[in-house]
This record gives C-alpha cells, sequence and structure tokens, in this order.
C-alpha cells in the first residue's frame, strides 16, 4: 500500500480533494502506524511504490501492528473475535460499575 496524498490536478476545491481524507481522525490513526509511505508528489509515488516491489517486506513490522490494532488475529479468526469483543462490550453496557 501506497497512500496518493496530493490531486492529479491543480487547484482542486478541498472538498473535493483526496487531500481532505488525510485530516480524518481515523485516517491519521491508521497513518500513525506507519505501515504505508504516505506521497506528496508523483515523484515520491513512482519512488514508493519501486520501493515497496523492490523490498516486499519493507515495513512488515509496522504492517502486522496495525492489522492487530485494527483486530486482526491472523489466524483467520478476527471476524469471530470482534463478534465476541462487541457482544461483550453490549452486555457490560447494561451493568453499573
Amino acid at each position: 500500500v501506497v497512500h496518493v496524498a496530493f490531486d492529479a490536478d491543480d487547484g482542486i476545491d478541498y472538498l473535493d480533494s483526496v487531500v481532505r481524507f488525510f485530516d480524518y481522525t481515523h485516517t491519521r490513526r491508521l497513518i500513525a502506524y506507519g505501515a504505508a509511505p504516505v506521497t506528496h508528489s508523483e515523484e515520491e509515488l513512482r519512488a514508493a511504490v519501486i520501493h515497496a516491489l523492490d523490498d516486499p517486506s519493507a515495513r512488515a513490522t509496522q504492517r502486522l501492528r496495525l492489522a492487530r490494532g485494527e483486530g486482526v488475529d491472523g489466524r483467520g479468526q478476527s471476524a469471530q473475535l470482534i463478534a465476541d469483543a462487541l457482544s461483550a462490550a453490549r452486555e457490560n453496557a447494561g451493568s453499573t460499575p
């Protein structure tokens, strides 16, 4: 994955720009893991893609940390773990501390 944080055309309104997505709270959280480079120009994009193709294991530690942070367990049981966590949260929502 290589994030493209620039528009192909200059002068695009912020609300129509891909740049706005990088201001979203959840996007900033995902980017903070460092699992994928964020590019701000065609030159950066080209270099990042070449690097990713040349070294597919680059950022493997960060990708694993992101996956675990987002609920992926690596054993193929993520959906069940998330369902269990949501079920427990629902049950606890009705209880008082």
